[in-house]
Formats: C-alpha cells, structure tokens, sequence
C-alpha cells in the first residue's frame, strides 16, 4: 500500500582518490532511462565539508557526476521499509488535547505543539487482527507522580488510564514533494516516536513533536560557516524563556537567513562560550524572536544568552509550521515511517519528555 509518489533526497560527501573532501564542487544528478539516455535531474554544489544533498528524487537508477566526471551509480529506493501512514481521525485522539499551532505562536510556547500520524488503517479491527506493533501493557493510572519518563510521556502526551504506547518506537521524515512550479522543499526527521493508542479500540497513531525532531542538515549556514564580525548579529531584548535576534540591514548573510526562515523552524546560535536552540516565533523590522528549544538531544549550553551578547553563527533547520494540519488524507506523499527495530527498550530511548 505503499504511495508510488515517494521521494526522498540523495545525499553524501564528495572526495577525492585520496579520500579528501572536495569543497565547492558542482554535482550534477542524472537519471538513466529504459531506453540507455540520461535526463539531468537536479545539480547542487557541496559545501565546505563537502556535503551535499539533492531535492528529493523518486524511485530510479541515477548517475552522480562531480564537475562533469562521473562518480558513481546509485540505485535510489526510498520506498523500502516503509509504513503506510494516514491523517489520523480525530476517533483515534482527543482532539481537545490538542492546542492549534496559531495559538502556540501567541503564547510563545510552540514546545507543546503535537500532530499524528496514523499508522493503522480504519479498516483493520484489534479485536480481529491483534495489535500491528507489540504495546507495553502498563497501567498508567498507577504511575508515581512526577517520576520517571513514562509519567513524562502520559503527563506531555495526555494519556489516560487505558492508552497503550508501543514497545518499537519509529523514525519518520517528511519532505514536500516536488512540483513543477516548486523550487523549495521542507525535509523534517523525527526519531525513537512511539506509537499510541489512545482508547482500547483507537487505532495506533504517532505524535510529533518538537522534543523528537532530529535537527541533523541545516538548509541555511551563515557566512557558510564563517564568523560575523563584529556586533552586527546580536541578542537585544530577553525574557525568560525567549530571546530576540537582531542583525544590521546591511548585513547580508544575516538577511539571506532572515527572508529564508519560516515560523517553527529551529535556529541554532553559537555565542562565545556557548551555544543556543530556539524555535522561531516571530519576525519583524530584521528582528527574529526564538523560544528556547526543549530538546533532550540537542541542549543548549549555559543560560540564557545576555543582551547585547554577539552572535557568531547562525544554522536553521526545518521545523514543524501550521500548515501540516491541512494536509489530505494521502500524508504518506508526504511522510516516510520506518520501525526502529533496536529501540526496544523504555529505559534507553532515543529521546525523551523528561523535564517537560
């Protein structure tokens, strides 16, 4: 049942014979037709570490070119391994759980957004056919107050007495096709998300959110690495929780990532002696309000940053933004779910709500 719209990017490091990294190279990407012509379907330019990634690409055999000689032939097969996904009916969650991304926004506290997949079709009864995927058979009423990730998991994801969270956990990526008319695309991982199932006879959903993203290829690097000088990048108001950043006009390494930035989307700022996440809330007049990310796997070191405190580099990753919740009911265009067989164990996941 898997979607024959399936893509997903190709990816890697350009080296040469002697296994170093070739920076700034141009890669071009072909594809080889039935008939033994090649067609040029995407060519991007590695970075400073010799890293590149493609748009996402569909099933095929490609031929990966680096300044015009040919490197190596891959054959490309994201559809393996994957899980037919669905939207989730609004049977298989409490609905009024659920705070709408607008309003997040508003109270500066986009942390708590969830959306859910759904990895059961409607058609499919636990009563006839079991359960697709094993589930911890734990009573969650009788959880210790506070202690604990699983109470975090039931306290963050509002499960009752009688929901069930799945023994695998599974990774998930979502990429917006490409069109015709469509030059930019949005690629968003999350990883170790457990399965739900909400009521006794829900079907099993999986929550994204903010605490399981993997913020693993930024899509924007200020100065391709390099420092801002000077104090033309740095922090203005603070509260407790959010901080502001502002850049001169005439900077242009700043406005590139400032146009190209959308709300939701995850910033990481690197000041002297530390480093911090945000989510972006808001823009306006060059400046970028962030709420500080709570993510288990990637911690931002020390306090909050001071005012006034100088910014040396920006990277921005793609994070979760409004319009995911108008999505049709074919979302596995959109999403690839594969079960991370090794996470097995609840007490060493991938990530976690602890301190939620």
């Amino acid at each position: 049942m898997i979607s024959n719209l399936r893509a997903r990017s190709i990816q890697g490091y350009v080296t040469d014979s002697a296994g170093n990294v070739i920076r700034n190279s141009s890669i071009t990407i072909s594809r080889n037709n039935p008939n033994g012509s090649q067609t040029s379907v995407d060519r991007v330019d590695s970075d400073d570490e010799g890293y590149f990634i493609s748009n996402p690409l569909p099933n095929g055999v490609y031929d990966i070119f680096e300044s015009g000689i040919r490197t190596s032939k891959i054959i490309h097969s994201p559809d393996n391994n994957s899980i037919q996904c669905f939207k989730a009916l609004k049977d298989n969650y409490y609905e009024n759980d659920i705070t709408p991304f607008s309003v997040l926004v508003e109270d500066d506290n986009l942390n708590a957004y969830k959306y859910f997949l759904q990895i059961e079709p409607e058609d499919i009864s636990v009563d006839v056919f079991g359960n697709m995927f094993p589930i911890y058979d734990v009573d969650l009423s009788v959880l210790n107050e506070g202690v604990g990730e699983l109470y975090s998991m039931k306290n963050f994801l509002n499960l009752r007495s009688d929901s069930r969270i799945t023994v695998s956990r599974f990774d998930i990526e979502y990429y917006l096709p490409m069109t015709a008319t469509q030059s930019m695309y949005r690629r968003i991982k999350w990883a170790g998300v457990p399965g739900v199932r909400f009521k006794k006879d829900s079907k099993l959903v999986v929550p994204l959110d903010y605490y399981s993203i993997v913020a693993n290829n930024p899509f924007k690097i200020s100065n391709n690495g390099s420092n801002f000088t000077g104090s033309d990048v740095y922090i203005d108001p603070i509260t407790v929780n959010t901080v502001t950043v502002k850049g001169d006009s005439d900077v242009s390494a700043y406005l590139d990532i400032y146009n190209t930035t959308g709300i939701g989307d995850i910033i990481k700022l690197t000041i002297s002696g530390k480093t911090w996440y945000g989510i972006v809330l808001s823009k306006a007049s060059y400046a970028i309000v962030l709420e500080k990310w709570n993510s288990s796997r990637f911690v931002s070191t020390g306090s909050l940053p001071a005012r006034y405190d100088n910014i040396l580099t920006m990277k921005v990753y793609h994070g979760m933004f409004q319009g995911m919740t108008s999505m049709s009911s074919t979302v596995s265009e959109y999403f690839n779910v594969s079960e991370n067989i090794s996470q097995q164990n609840l007490e060493n996941e991938l990530y976690n709500y602890e301190g939620v």
